[in-house]
């Protein structure tokens, strides 16, 4: 019997040897993030922060004991081992917890004792900041062609800030966070989409509406016609003609006073006129002369039906180029106007 005994125990213990082999192995789990939440202390104050553990397998765990503190500035927040932080001075200041080679982090802004935090600033009790915009309304509106706005933010000493645009074509000087008064520059650019459009800025709690209208795109309008005669002094010539008159919005319909009047009356695109140039291939007058007038009549589409140009060229005197039959000249001798009865177009 004693044998048979001892038979059975070392047959089990063959049994339970081969099952163990046969098991599978447990995967390991590892850590994936830390998150770190908690509030900001005020200056001569403490807050405690956590720190929460994610795994690869899903579940979460509090190691605020475990893990390793550590302060980006630890002149403004210093970090116990445990996650206690301590509000040295007014500023700001970045918390970081690690745990089995995951880091995880928290912004934080220390402000002076019986403060509270501005927008995304820390807190502690007390009484809460207060902040005033000044150099800007509640909605700006217009500046196709973009601008800069400088906004001016008047707050206490310790007090806390911060400041975000919705939008990249609102540029700001400075997101912060910011501590006590300070200003931000808000870079509005061109608006070239060809549409209006509308976003905003947050500073320090406070929105602020951008409506802007579109850019115009500056509206070239060439002339082609023949015999233009050009008489300056001793200089004349005829030849073919060519011109543009570039306007920064297009003409409107059924515009008059083509003719701008026998007197020379004041241009009905002067508002608009980025630049002119007329040529007859030899000699041309543009820009750089005086304008004394620049007239167009449209009709109802648009189309330039008549039109008079009159400058006054560098070497003096009057030059008029205008248009029903192509009527142009520059002044001969006498200052008398001379007539082609040639037509020319524009487009």
């Amino acid at each position: 019997m004693r044998v048979v005994k001892g038979a059975c125990v070392v047959l089990l213990l063959m049994v339970a040897s081969a099952c163990s082999k046969g098991a599978n192995p447990v995967k390991p789990t590892t850590v994936s993030s830390v998150t770190v939440t908690g509030t900001a202390p005020n200056v001569g104050a403490t807050a405690q922060l956590s720190a929460v553990a994610t795994f690869s397998d899903g579940t979460t765990q509090s190691v605020t004991s475990q893990a390793t503190w550590t302060s980006s500035n630890p002149s403004v927040a210093n970090v116990s081992g445990t996650g206690l932080v301590a509000g040295v001075s007014a500023g700001a200041a970045t918390i970081t917890a690690s745990y089995q080679g995951a880091n995880g982090t928290m912004p934080v802004v220390v402000a002076a004792s019986g403060s509270g935090g501005g927008n995304g600033g820390g807190s502690g009790g007390g009484t809460p900041c207060t902040y005033t915009l000044s150099g800007v309304g509640t909605t700006v509106s217009g500046y196709p062609d973009g601008t800069t706005v400088p906004v001016a933010v008047a707050t206490g000493a310790s007090c806390s800030w911060t400041a975000s645009s919705s939008a990249s074509w609102l540029q700001l000087s400075t997101s912060g966070p910011v501590v006590g008064p300070g200003t931000v520059t808000i870079t509005v650019q061109a608006n070239t989409t060809g549409a209006q459009r509308t976003q905003t800025v947050t500073i320090a709690g406070q929105t602020i509406t951008f409506i802007q209208t579109p850019a115009q795109s500056n509206v070239t309008y060439t002339y082609t016609g023949r015999n233009f005669t050009i008489v300056t002094g001793a200089y004349k010539t005829t030849n073919s003609v060519k011109g543009t008159v570039v306007l920064s919005a297009p003409l409107a319909k059924n515009l008059a006073n083509g003719s701008c009047g026998s007197s020379g009356s004041p241009s009905n695109v002067s508002s608009s006129l980025v630049s002119w140039s007329f040529s007859d291939g030899q000699q041309t007058i543009s820009s750089g002369a005086s304008l004394k007038a620049g007239c167009f009549t449209t009709d109802a589409s648009g189309a330039i039906t008549a039109w008079n140009w009159q400058v006054v060229p560098s070497g003096g005197g009057k030059a008029s180029i205008q248009a029903a039959n192509f009527e142009d000249l520059v002044q001969n001798a006498a200052g008398d106007a001379g007539q082609s009865n040639v037509a020319g177009s524009w487009k």
